[in-house]
């Protein structure tokens, strides 16, 4: 016994000495594997359903409380932290291409409606300058068609008949004249003939009546009046015996050889049109055949209403197939953008905030890079306005599992770099926009939108801006089921607010719907269901109706996160 006590006594004063010894020279401890910021071996968590979600221990998921998951270490890469490296045999597997940024033309046409006009320049007015009576009315139906030339009516007018008399006593007291009368005599009497022929001319009198009379000495109880132009009857305001008073509007005659075409061009093809630019238009009369024309005119100020400003061209309509009122489909050839930067449109992911691609760079290594979209051209290219170069590859498939991986990375370096090892500064998203929850009490309905402004998408474009805004609350992050939905939403809420319906839009909302999982989605998923399969603007919009509440509350109580 007394053995086992100097034994127990003996430990502890060996253990007591390496406490101390510990205390005084930290470095004589034993070595224990420690996870430093910096230290490529440190453990991470994630959350399988959000990986935005990055942590330095194990937890439960602050946003879908699912329980974290260990992360796999990933291959560090040289440059930006949000570049990755694939392996070469996994990028195969992906079906990941690439191509060269370049340089060309950008060759854009721009496809837009509209309605053919009768041109203000090929309208006629036909009215007199004396009273008189109708007595033969040859143009004696609307929509008769008539040549330059062509009788219209016989008039008989006092006026007139007096107009004629003066003139033909002037030139018989002219000729009364002996041989060798006075030239100042003469001369006053060739003045009074000139002054009878001005006033038959300020009468509107023709020039092949007054020729008659100069030659035959005599006047003419009746008058014939013919038609200026060739063209069609639109208007006709008398009918024979009808009694005529200076000034009154007889008939309106309308040249149909040219016509005026009204094009809506959009807000934002408004710079691509110019004055000069070709013009290709096609009716539903004529299938297959297209009229041919240019721009002629712009009107200097757009309609609030629909967002588009009116281009007008002139289309020649030689064979008189074309009709005032006729609605047109028409293709706008703009001049070429030269020397743009272009790349393949698949090449772009556009999360509405930022624009980006990826670089393709050597041995597997992928950069994604901020860039500023401009025109997209007729052959899928996009104009690249900043942050490429001409010479680089970019990744054209394959980029959103790319971007995916290049979020992670860039949120494990900012942790093990010490920026945070917290959920909530794990997260490498930019700040989330915020969307506005919008009450019309005239429909009683609500509905979200982007932006303060009122755009009611129940009562179209006439009523847009009925209604105010209740609340707001924030747009569902990137990575979250519920995004894709919202994006697709108001894309169709847009729509329905101009009274337009995208049949590809509602279908992809109703698939954005379907990739919800959950009972608590039912509602969003029916209500989806029932706007893709909604025949007109009125079944759409009802069906909006049950989708805008499921989604306000859906975003209400997830925070936007769910």
């Amino acid at each position: 016994m007394k053995n086992v006590l100097i034994i127990a006594l003996a430990l502890l004063v060996v253990v007591l000495a390496i406490v101390s010894a510990s205390r005084s020279n930290p470095a004589a401890m034993p070595s224990i594997a420690t996870s430093q910021p910096g230290d490529e071996s440190k453990q991470l968590w994630t959350c399988g359903m959000h990986p935005q979600v990055v942590q330095d221990h194990p937890g439960d998921c602050p946003i879908c409380h699912m329980r974290l998951t260990p992360m796999r270490n990933r291959a560090t890469t040289k440059g930006s932290a949000s570049a990755v490296m694939i392996d070469p045999a996994i990028v195969q597997n992906m079906g990941v291409r690439t191509t060269d940024v370049v340089r060309g033309d950008l060759i854009k046409t721009v496809r837009t409606t509209g309605v053919i006009e009768a041109p203000e320049p090929g309208v006629r007015e036909i009215n007199l300058k004396a009273n008189g009576w109708i007595k033969k009315l040859y143009a004696n139906q609307e929509g008769q068609h008539v040549h330059q030339g062509d009788p219209l009516f016989d008039l008989y007018s006092p006026d007139l008949v007096v107009g004629e008399e003066e003139l033909a006593s002037a030139i018989k007291s002219r000729n009364a004249l002996p041989q060798n009368a006075d030239s100042s005599l003469r001369k006053s009497a060739d003045d009074l003939i000139e002054s009878a022929k001005r006033k038959l001319t300020l009468l509107d009198v023709p020039q092949t009546e007054i020729d008659r009379v100069t030659k035959q000495l005599t006047s003419s109880p009746i008058i014939k009046f013919t038609s200026p132009i060739s063209g069609a009857i639109e208007e006709k305001m008398v009918v024979e015996g009808s009694a005529i008073t200076s000034g009154m509007k007889i008939m309106r005659i309308e040249d149909h050889s040219a016509l005026w075409l009204d094009l809506q061009v959009y807000e934002e093809q408004f710079a691509l049109v110019n004055v000069g630019a070709n013009v290709e238009a096609s009716v539903a009369a004529y299938p297959g055949w297209t009229f041919k024309g240019t721009i002629t005119f712009i009107r200097p100020h757009l309609d609030h209403m629909s967002r588009t400003a009116t281009a007008r061209a002139t289309i020649e309509n030689a064979e008189g197939k074309l009709r005032p009122g006729m609605y047109a489909s028409a293709v706008v050839f703009t001049m070429p953008m030269k020397d743009s930067l272009l790349v393949p449109r698949d090449a772009v992911i556009d999360t509405g905030t930022r624009q980006l691609v990826f670089i393709a760079k050597e041995s597997g290594h992928f950069e994604p890079r901020n860039v500023r979209m401009g025109a997209m051209g007729d052959d899928g290219r996009v104009q690249i306005l900043s942050g490429l170069s001409a010479g680089e590859t970019v990744v054209t498939s394959g980029q959103f599992l790319m971007d995916v991986e290049s979020r992670v990375t860039e949120a494990i370096e900012k942790l093990r770099s010490g920026g945070g090892g917290d959920a909530s500064t794990a997260t490498t998203m930019p700040a989330m926009e915020k969307l506005s929850v919008a009450y019309c009490s005239m429909n009683n309905a609500w509905w979200l939108q982007q932006g303060s402004k009122i755009a009611n998408p129940y009562l179209g474009q006439v009523m847009s801006d009925c209604g105010e805004v209740r609340q707001t609350v924030m747009m569902p992050h990137d990575s979250s089921p519920l995004k894709p939905v919202v994006d697709a939403y108001l894309k169709v809420q847009s729509a329905l607010v101009v009274d337009k319906v995208d049949p590809i839009t509602t279908a992809t909302l109703a698939s954005a719907a379907h990739a919800l999982a959950g009972p608590e989605f039912a509602a969003i998923k029916n209500a989806a269901d029932a706007v893709a399969a909604g025949k007109d603007l009125t079944d759409v919009r009802g069906a909006m109706k049950h989708l805008s509440d499921a989604l306000i509350a859906a975003t209400t109580t997830n925070g936007g996160q769910p």
